[in-house]
């Protein structure tokens, strides 16, 4: 049987075409992954407690992960919505991609990964997942970056 996760994330920028990632070599928390689904960066979130909304748990993983409290983030949307099937795990993650305008980093108290700030051409570059790599190309797409 084919487990299902949500899975809510932001994806956050500035108006200089700089996006915040987390960094997340170190988090990973199943070492026998194979390496494909090993990444280094991905964007903050996470999966969907019981009975939890898209936006509950952004909200609550927000607060978790970086002491954000996401009714202060400008321009908060969704911007997209996708599910990816991983027969390899016997998975498939509904992802529900948040977008916002990057908050202070200096404000932010990160409990989980590291907060780090690049440009779309850096980050596209970095070890992340397709589907990040898709969000960050239609990022910059919206924005006129590229």
């Amino acid at each position: 049987m084919v487990h299902v996760r949500k899975v809510a994330t932001l994806l956050m920028y500035d108006n200089n075409g700089k996006i915040l990632l987390q960094k997340r070599k170190d988090l990973i928390k199943n070492k026998n992954l194979p390496e494909k689904f090993q990444r280094d960066y991905g964007m903050f979130g996470g999966g969907l407690e019981r009975k939890e909304t898209v936006e509950q748990a952004l909200a609550r993983e927000m607060q978790e992960e970086l002491e954000l409290d996401i009714k202060n983030l400008r321009g908060l949307e969704v911007f997209r919505t996708t599910q990816i099937k991983i027969p390899e795990l016997d998975m498939e993650r509904h992802l529900t991609i948040f977008i916002a305008k990057m908050p202070d980093i200096a404000k932010l108290v990160c409990h989980e990964g590291a907060p780090e700030i690049f440009t779309i051409q850096e980050a596209l570059k970095l070890k992340i997942s397709d589907t990040d790599k898709e969000t960050i190309l239609k990022l910059a797409e919206k924005l006129n970056i590229i």
